[in-house]
Order: C-alpha cells, then sequence, then structure tokens
C-alpha cells in the first residue's frame, strides 16, 4: 500500500520547507510504502529504497513532497507521477524514475 503525508508546512512558512522535507527520520512530506498484509499495525518492504539506512525511516519510498493529492503508477514506463501542491500561481506535477527514489527529492 502506498500514501501520501503533507509536510505540515503553511504558504507562509515555505522557506523552510526544504528543511522538513529533507528530515529522512521524518514521515512529513513522504510518498510512503507498507505492507499492511504482515506486522503490526504493518510492515515495512526490504526493498524499499532506504530500509537499513542510518536516520531514515524505511517506510519512505519518495522523499521532499509537500502536500501529495494524488499519484499515479504509469506500468509500461515504470514512472511515478505525484500531483503536489505548488506554491502561488502554480500546482506541480512530480515525475519520479525508479532510481531517482534512492538519490533525490522532489520539488526541491
Amino acid at each position: 500500500m502506498e500514501c501520501c503525508t503533507p509536510d505540515s508546512v503553511t504558504a507562509e512558512a515555505a522557506e523552510t520547507h526544504s528543511a522538513t522535507v529533507r528530515t529522512f527520520n521524518s514521515l512529513l512530506g513522504s510518498l510512503l510504502r507498507l505492507d499492511v498484509d504482515h506486522g503490526d499495525p504493518y510492515a515495512i518492504p526490504a526493498d524499499n529504497p532506504f530500509v537499513g539506512q542510518a536516520n531514515h525511516r524505511g517506510e519512505v519510498w519518495a522523499k521532499g513532497l509537500r502536500n501529495p493529492w494524488r499519484y499515479t503508477f504509469d506500468a509500461p514506463t515504470s514512472l511515478l507521477y505525484i500531483a503536489d501542491v505548488g506554491q502561488d500561481l502554480h500546482e506541480e506535477v512530480d515525475v519520479v524514475q525508479p532510481i531517482a527514489l534512492v538519490s533525490t527529492t522532489a520539488g526541491t
């Protein structure tokens, strides 16, 4: 199961957004990947990109989001499209390649 978490930053405090979402020991500003069929209340899939890394939450599958409100996987290309809150006049669509999930954050 995948689910998203907002970064809890107001539009007025957007300058601090980068620091909030780059804290990898926090679930804020993240797309999480959980195994709800195992564990209590869930297990963390062993192939999540941050499993076993110091100061990183294993549940995190993608990091650096503001307030993602929709996402979809494109099976033919293996791309992940995330509709995310932008700032002022613009919204944001992040296009994430599978390999990029390990080394980058979205929207920052």
